[in-house]
């Protein structure tokens, strides 16, 4: 059976950790051919590919990306490509809509892509926030272009632990798009409730979508030794989230609190360690945000930045050795849960106080609307109050809801398999 993962994100450390986990369970479970589309190909530093298992990676289908620094020439070109990836969009969305098959479906996507598409068995989406409209107006974005075009070439199309909406749609016509992708997917595996309401808003009933946990849980299964926070060095991890938009006044405020919050947490002895979850040239580098608190925090010299581009169980093991965490990005707070370490977690979605009510943890969560120095610092002390409490409570649930990861991970891909063998049957 031939698998093609799309939607991946190559520059997210919190999309390599879900990537390195669905690789090695596929590994595991026997698959032989696997494909990856990323939006940077080349970016495939810092996931730990299996040994026994050839993985090729190709360019997301939707791929508008180019040289990062053209010439006059080159800019022409890459306005021309950027031109063309939108009338293809509006193509293919029409094609999904309509229920046309599109016979020139090479044409409008990345020959790679396309190649990999033609040669799968089975499609997959990486489990992630894919289907909003957080981050891409109207949910027009390269995920949702990918799910079509598998759709259209006749795949089977799976979205597995899917974060869902909110959606909210200017224009009616990607809302129909959008309907199609999820009513002709053919499962769904969601890893919380929210996104059973978001499906019920988009027509589809909820009661056929399955219910699973974050992808990255499933880690927790590979971690020993997890050493008692009171036992670890007084070292506090931060990560930001710096792709949301912000006003100039709200990005001030931003980096006000944290730094604040930062001068009080040296004050108290503790060195801070950023880990910066998403890296790359482009809009959306947590690094410069990072900078900016670490320039208007009293003491820089006992910040420091994370910037391994290792394999991600490296990322998690440094984590491991935080005696407290404060997590902004999604990953940051799930990383800090499988490695027992208490967490502070900034909610910037329902979906992150929904993961630390599965731990019975919402009282450790702050609204970023609402984000003040003075909460941050009262939350962090009533945290080191209770730190190895805290840490064994999220170390067993992890245990739990991972089992739970790797067993609805391998349900779906058995269930592919069958109806992959039956298929073939009746060719």
């Amino acid at each position: 059976m031939n698998i093609l993962l799309i939607n991946h994100c190559s520059t997210n450390k919190g999309d390599k950790a879900v990537l390195e986990f669905m690789l090695h369970e596929l590994a595991a479970c026997g698959v032989k051919s696997i494909t990856v589309s990323a939006n940077e190909p080349t970016c495939s530093q810092g996931v730990r590919l299996p040994e026994a298992v050839p993985i090729q990676f190709v360019p997301w289908g939707w791929n508008v990306a180019g040289n990062r620094h053209p010439g006059i020439i080159g800019r022409v070109i890459q306005r021309a490509r950027r031109e063309f990836y939108l009338r293809s969009y509006s193509v293919v969305r029409r094609s999904l809509i309509n229920d046309k098959n599109l016979k020139i479906l090479s044409f409008f996507c990345n020959k790679s892509f396309y190649r990999a598409l033609k040669a799968s068995d089975v499609v997959i989406s990486v489990g992630g926030h894919h289907v909003t409209s957080i981050l891409s107006p109207d949910a027009v974005s390269p995920q949702t272009f990918e799910m079509a075009l598998a759709l259209l070439a006749g795949k089977p199309l799976y979205l597995w632990s899917q974060s869902i909406g909110p959606l909210v749609f200017a224009d009616n016509y990607n809302c129909l798009f959008v309907r199609n992708i999820i009513s002709r997917s053919t499962a769904i595996y969601v890893r919380e409730k929210h996104s059973l309401l978001e499906l019920n808003m988009l027509g589809f009933d909820s009661s056929l979508a399955f219910s699973t946990y974050e992808t990255v849980l499933g880690y927790s299964v590979m971690l020993d030794n997890i050493i008692k926070p009171s036992e670890r060095f007084p070292i506090v991890g931060i990560s930001v989230y710096s792709v949301q938009y912000r006003t100039d006044k709200k990005k001030e405020e931003y980096i006000q609190a944290l730094s604040i919050t930062v001068d009080h947490i040296t004050d108290s002895g503790y060195r801070v360690i950023f880990f910066p979850m998403q890296m790359s040239q482009e809009p959306g580098d947590d690094r410069p945000c990072i900078d900016a608190v670490m320039s208007a925090a009293r003491q820089p010299e006992m910040c420091s930045i994370y910037t391994e581009r290792e394999s991600m169980i490296e990322h998690i093991e440094e984590v491991s050795k935080c005696r407290v965490f404060i997590g902004h990005k999604t990953h940051s707070v799930i990383i800090a849960l499988i490695t027992g370490t208490p967490i502070l977690a900034i909610v910037y979605h329902q979906k992150t106080k929904e993961f630390m009510s599965q731990y019975g943890l919402a009282i450790n969560c702050i609204d970023d609307r609402q984000l003040r120095s003075s909460e941050l610092i009262n939350m962090f002390e009533r945290l080191k109050a209770n730190i190895d409490s805290i840490s064994l409570t999220q170390i067993k649930k992890s245990n739990e809801l991972g089992e739970r990861v790797r067993q609805d991970f391998n349900d779906m891909l058995n269930r592919a398999d069958s109806s992959w063998r039956a298929s073939r049957k009746n060719i």
